[in-house]
């Protein structure tokens, strides 16, 4: 049996329609798919907190511009895939080159961002604070730190305790379970995802198996990007003090230096900047199909 199509369908048009989130990271995805170029613009489209106020490139990973010109072997998109206790982030973007990897997870909302966003004050007293722009990223973070300190030969990939107590003091996170009325560190244990997707992956790779990166190292090759839907020609909302109470929020009382690489490497972009400076995405069928199902005004 081949994948060709036969019989009275051969032949006629077909169209794929999404809806929400979801449906304009797949078509954006799709588009990006397409020209390798894309990718690149995508990430100059997004202001980084590392470079915000500066008279240079809006994003400020040099070595990646560079290895774009001449070393990127494969680019990997990941749409909407269970990490457990850690959410399903919209999409993660890897670039692997000869001796790297660079991982960028991007959460998407088709509403502004400050409406979006919650009280960090409250935290996870408030439902629906996972679900929220900045609740997410900081989920995100928590993710990387836990891809950060995990082997293959490990059973599960894991937040370090030191960043779970942080959460429970700053956040309220709870993460209880019948056995662990005191709560325990958010986790990862499904083999296949193990597997299939961390270890192949987002895990740095050479020739004995994945490489040990320390955090820092590994954060450094680390993004995290709010996609919102915010007016034409608006200014990046995310707030400039990253202890705002609806920043993402990195918990700068449990590792100063890591929190402040994550916040450096946290970048924002809209939905409108891309259909601008994306050329061909806002005419793009797949994308504008979606489009003028969920787009609403600001």
């Amino acid at each position: 049996m081949t994948g060709q199509p036969s019989g009275p369908m051969t032949g006629r048009p077909s169209e794929v329609v999404g809806y929400s989130e979801r449906g304009l990271v797949n078509a954006l995805v799709g588009f990006m798919r397409r020209d390798s170029k894309r990718l690149e613009c995508f990430l100059r489209c997004c202001e980084w907190n590392g470079s915000r106020g500066e008279n240079e490139e809006l994003f400020d990973g040099d070595e990646l511009l560079k290895a774009f010109k001449t070393g990127v072997a494969k680019v990997t998109y990941i749409v909407e895939t269970s990490f457990a206790h850690f959410g399903d982030p919209d999409l993660i973007i890897v670039i692997h080159t000869a001796d790297r990897r660079w991982r960028f997870f991007v959460e998407a909302k088709v509403v502004a961002y400050l409406k979006n966003a919650k009280s960090n004050a409250q935290g996870m007293r408030q439902e629906g604070y996972n679900s929220a722009i900045n609740g997410q990223l900081s989920l995100k973070y928590r993710l990387a730190r836990a891809l950060a300190v995990y082997s293959e030969s490990d059973a599960r990939l894991q937040e370090p305790d030191s960043l779970f107590d942080a959460a429970k003091r700053e956040l309220h996170d709870p993460s209880q379970t019948k056995d662990k009325p005191k709560g325990r560190p958010r986790r990862l244990e499904k083999e296949a995802n193990l597997k299939l997707l961390v270890e192949e992956h987002l895990m740095k790779k050479g020739k004995q198996g994945d490489v040990k990166q320390s955090p820092e190292e590994f954060l450094k090759d680390t993004w995290f990007v709010a996609l919102t839907h915010e007016g034409k020609g608006q200014a990046n909302p995310v707030p400039t003090d990253s202890q705002d109470d609806k920043s993402p929020l990195y918990f700068k009382s449990e590792s100063p230096v890591l929190a402040d690489t994550a916040w450096k490497h946290t970048g924002w972009s809209s939905w409108a900047r891309l259909q601008e400076k994306l050329a061909g995405l806002e005419k793009d069928p797949d994308f504008s199909a979606v489009w003028k199902i969920v787009s609403y005004p600001p």
